[in-house]
């Protein structure tokens, strides 16, 4: 999704809400998508070059009305929450994603509640836990607003407020949010809203001699910014004043990985937690990894097992490989489980490899699933977000339970999340295409 800084309007008058609305394409419908919609933007600071290998960037607050989630509403009090308002009639529930430090990357633990009261398929009044004491009775009637585009939705402002820890430092949290709620399309039809950051950090970055605009990611929502947490910095680097809200786009450098600036790489040194500086160091030149293609070479990739044994492309040529990206709470994983076990123990002995890459968060839930399974192949584990991971973001894949199959001449063959065409596609290269040589 794609929007233009400027567009809205740039003064907050009395009715705030109605001011910081922006005009935004038709929804996509998926659960969760990004989104970002950034106005009233005015000069942003210029990054300052601190010596000839050190790179400041500096970031301001401004409004960005940043869609982060979206989500389906339910008729039922959601876990965790004490008590609903002090309403009747029909109730639907929601939630706002927030996180605090520490906790686990799919964690919902600390998300802030809020409910709405619908006449018919209109929403009509809302609540939100805005005190975060997880009790909706103690908490004032918020009004709703009619929110701009192609279908009907009303929205309302959350303001929310708490003090987070990192490394024995407090940080004052401050977010500003919009709920957007879609009206239904019928009674029985599901209804789904979605959340906007009001505010975010700007600046603008030097790329090869072109300033372009930056746009710092809270990627885990804990309001504090660091070196993890698919913290990051989103980039135009087309210089079209839009921002592709993508974590694995090669618009976004994931502050846990080295940045890419031009033709130059550069290590993240510092990352000051309220979003105002990052500090880069020059580490070499620059050498982006195109992501794979079907029929296409298969570029190096980085990859290194848990026992800590970097593995090259190069050194597999003549092979069949799989990169198997996985997760031991992945639902498909579970069910092909046992046939790609089997699958291995058919075709090993011709040469096929499989390199497991996990995007669990827990080490030893990991363990648990590849002995339970006995899963024998190797393995990555960064053990956090997926746009964090090295060889996720070389494969621009996020997601758990897909399958690549790598030919024993390096090109892509195929890339599926259904074990059976997997096994199909590998039959006909083993059978009928260039020879695969083991070296086991």
């Amino acid at each position: 999704m794609r929007s233009r800084p400027g567009e809205g309007p740039s003064p907050l008058p009395a009715n705030r809400e109605a001011a910081m609305q922006c005009c935004l394409r038709a929804w996509g419908g998926a659960w969760f998508l990004f989104l970002c919609a950034v106005v009233s933007l005015g000069p942003a600071p210029p990054c300052e070059a601190k010596a000839t290998s050190l790179l400041r960037l500096t970031f301001h607050r401004e409004v960005v009305n940043l869609e982060g989630f979206a989500g389906r509403l339910t008729p039922f009090p959601p876990e965790g929450l004490k008590n609903g308002p002090v309403a009747e009639g029909d109730l639907w529930f929601g939630s706002i994603l927030r996180r605090l430090p520490d906790d686990d990357p799919t964690s919902r633990e600390h998300d802030a509640f809020f409910a709405v009261q619908f006449q018919g398929l209109s929403p009509v009044r809302a609540w939100c836990d805005t005190n975060l004491d997880g009790d909706l009775s103690n908490d004032a009637l918020i009004p709703l607003s009619v929110f701009p585009g192609k279908k009907p939705a009303r929205s309302f402002l959350s303001d929310l407020r708490w003090t987070a820890s990192r490394s024995g430092k407090k940080f004052q949290v401050d977010r500003l949010v919009r709920v957007i709620l879609e009206f239904p399309d019928s009674t029985m039809a599901p209804r789904f809203y979605r959340t906007q950051d009001v505010y975010g950090m700007l600046g603008k970055v030097d790329v090869e001699g072109v300033p372009r605009l930056a746009l710092l990611f809270d990627g885990n929502h804990d309001g504090i910014y660091g070196r993890g947490g698919s913290d990051g910095v989103f980039l135009d680097l087309d210089g079209d004043r839009h921002f592709n809200i993508d974590i694995m786009s090669p618009d976004f450098a994931p502050f846990a990985l080295p940045v890419s600036l031009g033709r130059t790489r550069y290590d993240v040194i510092g990352v000051d937690e309220t979003g105002s500086e990052v500090d880069l160091r020059a580490a070499g030149p620059s050498t982006p990894i195109p992501p794979p293609s079907v029929g296409q070479p298969v570029h190096e990739f980085p990859y290194v097992d848990t026992t800590g044994r970097h593995w090259a492309l190069a050194d597999l040529r003549g092979r069949a490989v799989i990169v198997y990206f996985w997760s031991s709470w992945c639902g498909g994983c579970n069910r092909h489980a046992n046939a790609l076990r089997e699958l291995y123990e058919r075709y090993k002995d011709s040469g096929v490899e499989i390199l497991g890459v996990s995007y669990d968060t827990n080490r030893k839930e990991m363990d648990r699933f590849r002995k339970e399974h006995r899963h024998v192949w190797p393995t990555s584990f960064s053990g956090g977000y997926a746009s964090d991971d090295p060889t996720g973001r070389a494969f621009r894949e996020d997601g758990s339970g897909m399958f690549y199959l790598i030919g024993s001449d390096g090109r892509l063959v195929a890339k599926t999340s259904a074990i059976d065409e997997l096994e199909l596609h590998l039959s006909k290269l083993v059978t009928t295409g260039p020879s695969i040589r083991s070296e086991r």
